[in-house]
């Protein structure tokens, strides 16, 4: 009887009798998001699983949720900025990039976030002039920065065997 049971718990998920059931629904009231998702929702009507919503202010979000709130992996576009990585209760929290691009400068940032802060990790930022700045961040400060456009290098580092 016991094999039966686990053959059952193993096979119904494939066979599609999961408990996910896809929809479509419009947040207009939802504390966290306005827009119109796509995807599981819970027996309470909230995203939970995988799922999609596309912002009433533009951007969307693609990826996990749980009890309605973004949380493990997915793809977060704004009108601006774009982030995949890492939500953790609705916010951007965990391993990440964040990348967002203007006509004057470009910004990348690679490393561990806390609620869209990078805590850890590098961020270059590149400019149209083309200058380049790549700082290292640790505690959620920057601890070095590097330019292109800076001589890190003294008169006597450099010799000359003519």
């Amino acid at each position: 009887m016991k094999i039966y049971i686990i053959s059952l718990v193993l096979v119904l998920p494939l066979l599609g009798l999961s408990q996910c059931k896809k929809e479509n629904k419009e947040f207009v009231e939802n504390a966290y998001y306005y827009g119109s998702y796509y995807g599981c929702l819970n027996d309470r009507g909230l995203p939970e699983g995988k799922g999609g919503i596309e912002f009433s202010s533009g951007g969307s979000y693609e990826g996990n949720w749980e009890s309605g709130k973004m949380s493990g992996d997915g793809v977060y576009i704004s009108n601006e900025w774009k982030y995949e990585g890492q939500f953790e209760d609705g916010r951007m929290t965990g391993k990440g990039v964040f990348t967002q691009v203007s006509p004057d400068y470009t910004i990348i940032q690679t490393g561990v976030f806390n609620n869209r802060n990078l805590i850890k990790g590098t961020e270059k930022v590149t400019y149209s002039n083309g200058v380049i700045i790549v700082n290292t961040f640790l505690n959620g400060s920057a601890i070095s920065e590097r330019r292109n456009n800076v001589n890190y290098y003294e008169a006597s580092d450099i010799s000359s065997n003519v």
